[in-house]
């Protein structure tokens, strides 16, 4: 009876030790808080716009910081502005006519995050741009033909790629009336 219990009781020590092994295993490689927010838009780290947004701030760029349906944004500054949008999560792109009016009477739209293929290609590449080489850190790349610029658009017109390569565009940018579609 008591070499029994002893083999019980070896048993139950060794399942505790490999749950308390496994437990550990997870917790030490658990991906810290830092990779966990890499690109977020929230994230202070190097790689978060947040921490873009606080750069310009300190280079004493004038730049505001909105959390407003664009429609409210457009009204404010109707001519000459520039406005970045950031989206939190990848998105299919999709002009509204409120957008492109905004845009044709020469104002600049820059959005961030949009939805567009990934391609089995390298993650981190120098590639030229109007201003030199640039590293960019994604494999997505958007590509349009005709067809699609005219439902995306509703204009008749296929996007100039800025930074590219034989994949697609990284940054692509489209004339919209006196403005621009970045």
């Amino acid at each position: 009876m008591k070499d029994w219990r002893k083999f019980l009781q070896s048993y139950w020590q060794m399942i505790l030790t490999a749950v308390a092994i496994v437990i550990l295993i997870i917790i030490v490689n658990a991906p810290s808080s830092s990779e966990r927010l890499k690109g977020s838009s929230y994230s202070v780290e190097p790689q978060g716009y947040g921490a873009w947004y606080q750069r310009m701030v300190d280079k004493g760029v004038s730049i505001e910081r909105w959390r407003k349906p664009t429609e409210k944004i457009f009204n404010q500054y109707p001519n000459g502005t520039t406005l970045l949008q950031v989206n939190s999560e990848l998105q299919p792109f999709y002009l509204s006519p409120a957008e492109q009016n905004w845009i044709e009477s020469g104002n600049t739209l820059v959005v961030l995050g949009l939805k567009a293929p990934v391609n089995d290609i390298e993650f981190s590449q120098n590639l030229p741009s109007p201003q030199g080489q640039v590293k960019i850190e994604t494999t997505r790349r958007f590509q349009v033909d005709e067809e699609e610029a005219a439902s995306y658009f509703r204009l008749p017109k296929i996007p100039e790629n800025v930074v590219s390569d034989n994949m697609g565009a990284v940054v692509w940018k489209l004339s919209i009336g006196k403005g621009q579609l970045i």
